[in-house]
C-alpha cells in the first residue's frame, strides 16, 4: 500500500488549515499557533489540552474538536483525529438546527449565547481530513466513503445557499434580473483525491470521471481558481507500463479568522457583523528534491485554496 502521502509524480501545494478557528488570535492562542508554525503539533495539542477552559468557552465545542482533529492528523494520531473531526461534524449539524432560536436571543443579549455551528468550509473539509486519516491507515474503502461525503456536502451547501439567495431576492421584490448564484459547487481537491483512490482500486471509469470534474472546477469557478490548472492532471491516468507515479500532497497556511465589524444604525443601536479575514502566508511555493544522481528538483503546483 501507500506510504505518507505517496499516492504515486505530481506535486501539489494547497493552502490549508493547520489550526482551525474563527476568533482573532489572542496571546493565549499564539502559543499553540507558534508550535504549529514550527511543526510541533504535539506541543500545540498539549498546550490546548492543558488550557482548554482558557481557550474555549462552553459554546466552542466545534472549534475545539476541529482544532484538535486537524492537529492530531498532522501529528499522525489518525484514530483520535477521526474521532475529533467526527464529533465536530455531529456538533455542526446539531448546532445548525438550533442556531435560529439562539440567534434571536443573541440580538437581545450577546453572541456568547450561541453554540458555534461552524463555517461551511470547516464542515466539508473535516470529511476530507477524515478521508486522509483512513488513507494513512491503508483503508481505501472508508477513505472513498469520506471523500464522497465531502463531494456530496459541497453540492448540498451550494444548493442550499442558492435557494437562500433566491428567497432573499423575492422578499426584497427584486424581480428584475437573474438571482445571484453560489460559485463553489465543485472541489478540485476533493475530485483529485477521489481520482487517486479510484486509480488505486483500479476503477478507471470513476477515475476518468473525477479527472473530468477537476477540469470542470477550473473551467466554471474562475473566481475560486484564479490560477492555472495543474499541468499534469491528465497524466494521472496514463502511466507507462512498469512505471509508477509518486503524488505528494503538501499543505501550507492558516485558516481565515473572523473579526467583528460594527455597523451604526443610529445613535443608540450598533449591529455587529462577522467578517472573514484571510491570513497571509509567507510560503511562496513548495518543491521536492528527488534523491537521484542529478538531484532533480520538482516544483509544486497549486490545486486549491481552502
Amino acid at each position: 500500500m501507500f506510504k505518507t502521502y505517496s499516492f504515486h509524480l505530481f506535486v501539489i501545494l494547497l493552502l490549508c488549515t493547520l489550526l482551525t478557528g474563527c476568533a482573532t488570535f489572542s496571546g493565549e492562542h499564539m502559543v499553540p499557533l507558534n508550535d504549529v508554525r514550527h511543526s510541533d503539533y504535539r506541543g500545540a495539542l498539549l498546550y490546548i489540552e492543558q488550557n482548554k477552559d482558557l481557550l474555549y468557552s462552553s459554546h466552542d465545542s466545534v472549534l475545539y474538536n476541529l482544532d484538535t482533529g486537524v492537529l492530531r492528523h498532522f501529528a499522525g494520531d489518525y484514530n483520535d483525529s477521526t474521532k475529533n473531526l467526527s464529533d465536530a461534524e455531529k456538533l455542526i449539524y446539531t448546532n445548525y438546527t438550533k442556531s435560529v432560536t439562539q440567534e434571536i436571543s443573541s440580538f437581545i443579549v450577546n453572541d456568547t449565547m450561541i453554540d458555534y455551528p461552524g463555517e461551511d468550509y470547516e464542515d466539508i473539509y473535516s470529511n476530507l481530513f477524515m478521508s486522509l486519516n483512513y488513507y494513512h491507515q491503508n483503508n481505501l474503502d472508508d477513505a472513498l466513503v469520506e471523500i464522497n461525503r465531502f463531494k456530496n456536502k459541497v453540492q448540498a451547501i451550494s444548493s442550499r445557499h442558492d435557494q437562500e439567495l433566491v428567497r432573499s431576492r423575492q422578499a426584497a421584490n427584486e424581480k428584475n434580473g437573474a438571482a445571484a448564484s453560489i460559485q463553489f459547487h465543485n472541489s478540485a481537491l476533493g475530485q483529485y483525491l477521489s481520482l487517486l483512490y479510484h486509480r488505486a482500486t483500479n476503477d478507471m471509469d470513476a477515475a476518468n470521471a473525477d479527472c473530468h470534474m477537476i477540469h470542470d472546477s477550473f473551467l466554471t469557478q474562475g473566481a475560486l481558481y484564479p490560477f492555472a490548472e495543474p499541468r499534469t492532471v491528465d497524466e494521472e491516468l496514463s502511466i507507462p507500463k512498469e512505471k509508477g507515479r509518486l503524488n505528494i500532497l503538501a499543505f501550507s497556511g492558516l485558516a481565515p479568522v473572523k473579526i467583528e465589524n460594527r455597523v451604526n444604525f443610529s445613535y443608540d443601536y450598533i449591529f455587529a457583523v462577522p467578517v472573514m479575514v484571510l491570513q497571509p502566508s509567507t510560503v511562496g511555493s513548495i518543491s521536492v528534491t528527488v534523491a537521484k544522481d542529478d538531484g532533480t528538483v520538482v516544483a509544486s503546483e497549486l490545486l486549491e485554496q481552502i
